[in-house]
């Protein structure tokens, strides 16, 4: 093989034999031109097959990837949606991710938790709906007893006991409204509390909760006085059962 002198050209020369004489001799000759043009075409060429191939698997994994992350966020979604409903009470959710990885074991891990919870909340309310029945009932008799013996049903009374009959049936019926209040189940759950706004003399308010515990700190050798101050106002707008609690 040798290059010609005008270096446009490559030349393959190899001789044609006749048993053992040389006959003659056989060249070809090649432009160097269209050998360069030739891989320059093939190099395009594989680049553009490279590229092409590059952007597909790009593509690919773009594709992949968003599929991947539907997979993975849409659960996850789904598990933070169920965990704030079932914080806020709906105990009766079911979030519903049929998997076998970690993600639906969580979630079934959450539904037994909310049918758990659900079952408490049974047990509470059933709780509560008990202890109002049993506290309601025997207030009732109570203060119908009290009605009995200030009508002088069992005989005669004093000023001084008719008082103390007085003391025991208003403190039983504020008793029964704060029985009515604390253990109503719709207003535990909902967390309000109506106020029945209305004119309170407070100083009465305040004297009522004294005469109500001073038997009970007369047992432990207590002293409990009221001091009012006169310039206070004489009736103010408020619920005055809960000012009682609150005292």
């Amino acid at each position: 093989t040798q290059e010609t002198s005008d270096g446009r050209t490559f030349e393959i020369a190899m001789p044609v034999m006749m048993g053992e004489t040389r006959a003659a001799t056989c060249r070809i000759g090649f432009s160097k031109s269209v050998l360069d043009e030739m891989i320059q075409e093939t190099l395009l060429e594989a680049q553009k097959r490279i590229f092409t191939i590059g952007l597909t698997a790009l593509a690919a994994g773009l594709v992949a990837g968003f599929i991947f992350a539907y997979m993975m966020t849409g659960p996850i979604s789904k598990l933070a949606d169920g965990a704030k409903l079932i914080g806020s009470g709906k105990l009766d959710t079911v979030i519903d991710i049929k998997r076998n990885d970690e993600l639906g074991r969580l979630a079934s891990e959450f539904n037994t938790m909310a049918e758990k919870l659900k079952e408490l909340d049974n047990l509470k309310n059933d709780f509560v709906n008990s202890v109002s029945h049993e506290l309601r009932s025997p207030l009732s008799a109570i203060k119908g007893y009290v009605d009995f013996l200030t009508q002088g049903v069992a005989g005669p009374l004093n000023e001084k006991q008719i008082e103390f009959l007085n003391i025991v049936k208003n403190n039983t019926k504020r008793l029964t409204n704060f029985i009515n209040n604390v253990l109503d189940v719709a207003k535990i759950e909902s967390g309000k509390l109506t106020l029945e706004k209305q004119p309170c003399r407070i100083q009465k308010i305040a004297a009522d909760v004294v005469t109500l515990f001073k038997p009970l700190a007369a047992e432990r050798n207590l002293g409990i006085n009221l001091e009012a101050n006169d310039e206070y106002p004489r009736e103010i707008v408020c619920d005055g059962e809960k000012i009682s609690q609150v005292i």
